[in-house]
């Protein structure tokens, strides 16, 4: 699932920094719902505004609720406590 987010993230980056000059710095840590509302919100008058929810709708069903709406940063914060809680505890 990981380079399905990682792939949908850098699409929609792609677009915002070439189409609308924003830094990859000011995007690193949004979330792919806040990437989506960015694109969405500029490119409203060309036609995306109707397709918003049924867009949010199929991320979420392709991806998972927590790949959609987690920033990059909390996605690594849980990898990391996942990880720590499967680690065997030897005596």
């Amino acid at each position: 699932m990981e380079t399905n987010r990682t792939a949908v993230r850098k699409e929609i980056v792609e677009r915002l920094t070439r189409s609308w000059n924003f830094t990859d710095q000011q995007l690193s840590d949004l979330s792919v719902f806040h990437l989506l509302n960015l694109l969405m919100l500029l490119a409203g008058p060309y036609g995306y505004i109707e397709q918003f929810a049924p867009t949010v709708f199929a991320l979420r069903e392709v991806l998972g609720e927590d790949q959609v709406f987690d920033k990059p940063s909390e996605l690594r914060a849980k990898q990391t406590v996942d990880a720590a809680a499967n680690v065997p505890i030897v005596n």
